[in-house]
């Protein structure tokens, strides 16, 4: 018997993975109905691999609405801003006011909200590779989810993630 998908987290690499499905998992989602699709390294841009990739998982999540209840795609704002990647991802599409997608863009990417979420000053236009290896992505999840089931604003917060909190 296969396990019944909640939800598909399509995303560029595994520390937006990381961070979504412990960001899930503390706003108690069952971590066995996630599921990644994580573009494959050494294969191009994964940023291009999202955007490509996307009309088929939605096309997927339509036919399969009854296993799958929302599609998550993260996909880094890099020197874009968050309305010029979305915009870029739902040109191929025609998104439905029934659909259960949400798109996050961390600019510049997923390091600045894991800085921010672990109290370091942070901007949307530095990439912190400091944060790439060895540094945690459950705990500033973990951060963000309780702020986010409390319903407590995040002060200073980058405007990306302001911009993903309303979505």
């Amino acid at each position: 018997m296969s396990r019944q998908v909640r939800a598909v987290v399509l995303c560029e690499d595994r520390a937006h993975w990381h961070f979504a499905r412990a960001f899930l998992v503390a706003c108690g989602w069952n971590e066995r109905q996630l599921a990644s699709r994580i573009a494959p390294t050494a294969k191009g841009a994964a940023e291009q691999w999202v955007r490509d990739t996307f009309p088929g998982e939605l096309r997927t999540y339509r036919r399969k609405a009854s296993e799958r209840i929302c599609l998550i795609v993260i996909i880094d704002g890099d020197p874009q801003d968050v309305e010029t990647r979305i915009r870029g991802l739902e040109a191929a599409i025609q998104r439905q006011p029934a659909d259960h997608v949400a798109i996050f863009v961390p600019c510049r990417n997923i390091e600045t909200w894991v800085g921010y979420l672990s109290g370091l000053p942070v901007d949307e236009t530095t990439a912190y590779h400091q944060l790439k290896k060895g540094h945690s992505r459950a705990k500033p999840a973990e951060v963000l989810a309780d702020h986010c089931t409390q319903h407590r604003p995040l002060a200073d917060a980058p405007p990306s993630l302001v911009a993903a909190r309303c979505h």
